[in-house]
């Protein structure tokens, strides 16, 4: 029983090391990005989103899911989409094959499926 404690305990230092870690990896520049995605301007919120998916970010996935999810523009949704695919996990994928099907503009539905099965080819490499 107190090796199960004990191990328990260790593991759980490991997991909080390694949150904090993660954290702090998220730079200014990246927090600044992540901000853009909300930005009015839709040149700017495009931006941002390729940027993130450039620098890998993953501390941007949530967003960028909200991006996809609720973005006016269509041309925003498909790009927070193929930045999903870029630096997304299972849930990323999720999250664009439900808009893939429900998206109100034929050619992000279109895109999206595309990236769908992309992601599921790569999956499955």
């Amino acid at each position: 029983m107190k090796r199960l404690i004990a191990l328990l305990s260790i593991f759980t230092m490991i997991f909080v090391a390694g949150t904090q870690v993660f954290a702090a990896e998220m730079t200014a520049k990246d927090k600044e990005l992540i901000q853009n995605l909300k930005h009015q301007d839709l040149t700017k919120r495009i931006d941002a989103a390729q940027k993130l998916a450039e620098r890998d970010c993953k501390g941007a996935e949530e967003e960028l899911i909200h991006m996809l999810k609720n973005d006016k523009e269509f041309q925003a949704r498909i790009v927070a989409a193929t930045s999903l695919m870029k630096i997304g996990d299972e849930n990323a994928l999720k999250a664009i094959q439900q808009q893939a099907e429900n998206d109100d503009v034929k050619t992000a539905r279109t895109v999206m499926k595309g990236i769908v099965d992309k992601m599921r080819a790569g999956q499955s490499s």
